[in-house]
């Protein structure tokens, strides 16, 4: 009986550790999601090496701090601000997501594949980063901000998106 409690308590163990905890109290403080006594990169799920306070990603280089939080934009906004020149809608959602709803005209990079990928953006370019609820594209645009791009989150994701924008898009 103890050995099998032991295997639950792992197995539930490992079912949480796939599960991110961003943040809390508008972002004020945000919480590493912890794997086994590990602490893991919300961004690329790499291993963080703590260090004055900070957590650092030994895979791409996205310093994790409480303090460092990106500008937030309404999805009526962004849509206002996308008729500008140099202005683009980034899509950190898996390619499954995509299949649900999706913006047309808005550039998709998963959010896991970013640290690879961010480059292809110039620094003149004003990045709008939407997820499905807010919470991956606050952790794509704070690395997009720390690599010196002008990086904004979209409140409330595709799903805000489809209330407010386009409301036939499919809201999950």
């Amino acid at each position: 009986m103890m050995m099998q409690n032991r295997f639950r308590r792992e197995s539930i163990a490992q079912s949480l550790c796939s599960r991110v905890v961003h943040h809390q109290n508008d972002y004020k403080f945000l919480f590493f999601r912890h794997c086994m006594n590990k602490t893991m990169c919300t961004l690329c799920g790499s291993e963080l090496v703590h260090k004055d306070g900070k957590g650092i990603c030994t895979s791409c280089d996205f310093v994790v701090t409480p303090e460092t939080n990106p500008p937030q934009i309404t999805p009526t906004e962004a849509k206002n601000t996308l008729k500008t020149p140099h202005t683009v809608l980034l899509d950190v959602r898996t390619t499954e997501e995509l299949t649900i709803s999706h913006v047309d005209g808005a550039v998709h990079i998963p959010l896991q594949n970013l640290s690879k990928q961010f480059m292809q953006f110039s620094h003149r370019t004003t990045i709008i980063v939407m997820c499905r609820s807010g919470g991956r594209s606050h952790e794509a645009a704070r690395f997009l901000q720390q690599k010196g791009f002008t990086a904004i989150n979209l409140t409330g994701g595709i799903n805000r998106w489809a209330i407010e924008v386009d409301p036939s898009l499919r809201r999950y």
